[in-house]
């Protein structure tokens, strides 16, 4: 919560159990059961990275190191953080959280400020999503080294959000220009390390008629069948994938 409370909620009870409390405003919570069945991680404005326990309200702070934090994300392995903030981005070591932070470069002019912060699911990329453009870094090497050219799209355009599927291949981006907001579906192109556009998707022409502003973007997949999921502040809005 914005006070610094976490806890977890009863379905059954609609009742919510506070377990712990920071005193500072919390900007994530993340759950990765399949690493740490017993415990949660919230992350806060100022950085403070906390482990609560579920079974005892116990709790453990990382190594303390202040940094301003709007976004943040937990890799996929649960052993780096990725935290940012309007004009910067770091990476900290979960396994060595008194090592100094690894940061990546950012230019907020040429790129406008940053939006969000994302580890890719193949474990070797970082998205760092822009107003005007997403870059991916590649985590295995030199901080600041792109695994991909950055997606740019003009002065007039501001992304709001993003996502991919499962392989990293293909890329989801959905964005406002000049009032219109528009899907953008990428594929990897590996020998120019590039984004292939595959299509352009008017949202008022081809998704609803009905909406006029979309917030957000995600990407869903169950067997053989993949779309894409529309946040819009009346309702969810699904776009099948061919």
């Amino acid at each position: 919560t914005s006070n610094g409370a976490s806890g977890t909620y009863d379905h059954k009870n609609q009742s919510f159990t506070i377990l712990a409390n920071s005193h500072e405003k919390l900007v994530s919570l993340f759950h990765q059961p399949h690493i740490t069945p017993t415990s949660y991680i919230t992350i806060s404005e100022n950085g403070t990275v906390q482990y609560i326990s579920l079974i005892n309200e116990n709790s453990v702070r990382l190594n303390e190191y202040s940094f301003s934090t709007n976004f943040s994300d937990i890799h996929k392995d649960g052993l780096l953080i990725a935290l940012a903030n309007d004009s910067q981005v770091i990476v900290r070591s979960v396994v060595k959280p008194q090592d100094s932070p690894v940061f990546f470069p950012h230019d907020e002019e040429e790129d406008g400020p940053i939006l969000d912060v994302k580890f890719g699911l193949n474990g070797y990329w970082m998205f760092a999503t822009c107003a005007k453009s997403i870059k991916v870094f590649h985590l295995g090497k030199s901080p600041g080294t792109l695994a991909v050219q950055p997606l740019r799209f003009g002065d007039s355009a501001v992304i709001k959000g993003f996502d991919t599927d499962h392989s990293g291949k293909y890329l989801f981006v959905l964005v406002e220009q000049l009032g219109k907001f528009h899907i953008h579906w990428y594929a990897y192109h590996k020998p120019d390390k590039q984004w292939v556009l595959k299509w352009t998707k008017n949202c008022e022409k081809d998704v609803a008629d009905d909406v006029i502003v979309y917030t957000d973007i995600s990407y869903v997949s169950h067997g053989d069948h993949a779309c894409l999921k529309l946040l819009t502040p009346q309702k969810l809005v699904t776009v099948d994938l061919d």
